[in-house]
């Protein structure tokens, strides 16, 4: 599976997350890069980058400090209005994403750079409760037999018990891109999920209560 990728750069020498946004925008001056600063909750603690080096494709990098976390981290990436894109695809996204971070991030190495890739397994995303998962998708998911309800809900509980958590878009993306179901059966088994694992969640918050 792809995903758009996310990037931060990480306080590690005692400054703030806006001492740290200054030096971003020092270095993005310094590398070609077109750079404005904007308000959101504290002053000019996000910079809108303007990316138009060859090679590159034109877009908008927003980037914005989290004092609470120490971070300035890409927030999103958009096509320029000199575009006629209203979006980007992964592989453009990341394209530009990495290209920012080589010119940019990296050449900060005094800080250390998170990020996470852009191709990812569904064991990655939650790797005791996967093979749970399997087990209910290699037999029969839509027969609605007590077995495949019985590996269902399973899968359900060992997810809650394990403390691990799986998006519904992740879900969609890896039952999309290895069964071939039908948009409708798709979205059936995507609605009880969610309803199933908002009241596990409720009986979890809820089963102290008297």
């Amino acid at each position: 599976m792809k995903r758009y990728k996310n990037c931060a750069l990480l306080c590690t020498q005692g400054q703030t997350a806006m001492d740290l946004l200054s030096l971003v925008k020092e270095v993005c001056e310094n590398t070609q890069y077109k750079v404005f600063c904007k308000k959101t909750w504290h002053d000019n603690d996000t910079l809108e980058i303007l990316a138009e080096k060859p090679g590159m494709t034109s877009s908008m990098i927003l980037m914005i400090a989290k004092e609470e976390e120490k971070k300035v981290e890409v927030v999103n990436i958009l096509p320029s209005k000199k575009s006629s894109k209203y979006r980007l695809e992964i592989e453009e996204y990341n394209s530009i994403l990495n290209q920012f971070r080589d010119d940019v991030f990296v050449q900060m190495p005094n800080n250390k750079i998170e990020e996470n890739k852009e191709n990812y397994t569904i064991e990655d995303l939650i790797p005791k409760t996967s093979e749970k998962l399997k087990s209910w998708l290699r037999a029969f998911p839509l027969s609605g037999h007590p077995s495949d309800e019985k590996r269902w809900y399973d899968f359900l509980i060992s997810l809650k018990n394990n403390g691990e958590n799986l998006c519904i878009s992740d879900l969609s993306k890896y039952i999309e891109e290895n069964y071939n179901w039908s948009a409708e059966d798709l979205q059936s088994v995507l609605v009880k999920y969610e309803e199933q694992i908002d009241l596990l969640d409720y009986y979890d918050e809820h089963r102290s209560c008297k």
